[in-house]
């Protein structure tokens, strides 16, 4: 008689943060200074084409510190090739709590748009 089984393996559950970037990501990413280099990433990017055509750009930032942190995010847009300047969102104010990951959505106001620069840089304190 034959008898045939399974065996079952555990494996460790993944971190739900990481700080791996695609090439993608570090390519359109931009931290502008050393500070905020070192109290800031991003754990994801994702941008799509709204049905007017305008580009849409959502980014997870996540503080480093274990206190609170504000940093200021703007998104530059450019053409498809990223020749061509097409627009450039304000900068805004982001309030991260301490260790805390917060999604930031920006959308073009060009339909011109097809690429995009996220640059972040820390508020004076």
């Amino acid at each position: 008689m034959l008898v045939c089984g399974c065996q079952m393996a555990t494996i460790p559950a993944m971190p739900l943060t990481t700080t791996k970037y695609t090439l993608q990501q570090t390519e359109k990413l931009s931290l502008m200074d050393s500070r905020v280099q070192g109290s800031v990433y991003s754990t994801g990017i994702q941008h799509s084409v709204l049905a007017d055509g305008r580009l849409q750009v959502v980014i997870n930032i996540k503080n480093r510190d274990s206190q609170p942190n504000r940093v200021e995010l703007s998104i530059l847009f450019t053409s498809a090739d990223s020749l061509l300047e097409v627009g450039e969102s304000p900068w805004q104010v982001i309030e991260l709590d301490a260790l805390a990951t917060q999604a930031v959505k920006i959308v073009s106001t060009s339909v011109a748009a097809r690429n995009f620069k996220v640059r972040v840089r820390q508020v004076s304190r």
